[in-house]
C-alpha cells in the first residue's frame, strides 16, 4: 500500500474542479430528509455532503462499502451490543462468517462487504 503524503494530497487537491456548494446543500436536505429529526447532522451526514460539493455526478456514491468487524473475548458484546450476554464471541464471529448473522444479513442487503 502506497503511503499518501502531504504532496499527494494538495496534488489530488489541485486537480478538482471548483466546489459547488449547490451540491452540498442538496446532499445536506437529502440527510435532513432520512434523519427525520431537529438534530444536528452526524459526522458522517457532514462528510458525505460536503464531498458531494466535488463529486461530478451530484451525490457523492459510497461505494463499494465494506464494514469491517474486529473481535476478541467479549468485544462484541462490551463494544457493538451484537450478540446476547450468554453467547461466546467465536460463536458470533463464526455466524459472521457463514452470513448467518444479523450484521451479516444487513450487508446483504445494502451490497455492503462484511469482512470479519
Amino acid at each position: 500500500m502506497k503511503e499518501f503524503t502531504r504532496e499527494d494530497f494538495f496534488g489530488e487537491m489541485s486537480r478538482l474542479k471548483e466546489y459547488d456548494r449547490k451540491k452540498e446543500r442538496l446532499a445536506a436536505a437529502r440527510w435532513n430528509l432520512i434523519r427525520l429529526s431537529h438534530k444536528p447532522p452526524a459526522l458522517l451526514d457532514a462528510v458525505h455532503s460536503r464531498l458531494s460539493g466535488w463529486s461530478p455526478e451530484g451525490a457523492f456514491a459510497v461505494s463499494p462499502r465494506a464494514l469491517f468487524i474486529f473481535a476478541s473475548d467479549h468485544g462484541l458484546m462490551d463494544e457493538g451490543q451484537l450478540m446476547e450476554a450468554h453467547a461466546r464471541t467465536g460463536d458470533v464471529v463464526r455466524l459472521l462468517a457463514q452470513g448467518r448473522a444479523p450484521a451479516s444479513l444487513l450487508a446483504q442487503g445494502t451490497q455492503t462487504d462484511l469482512i470479519p
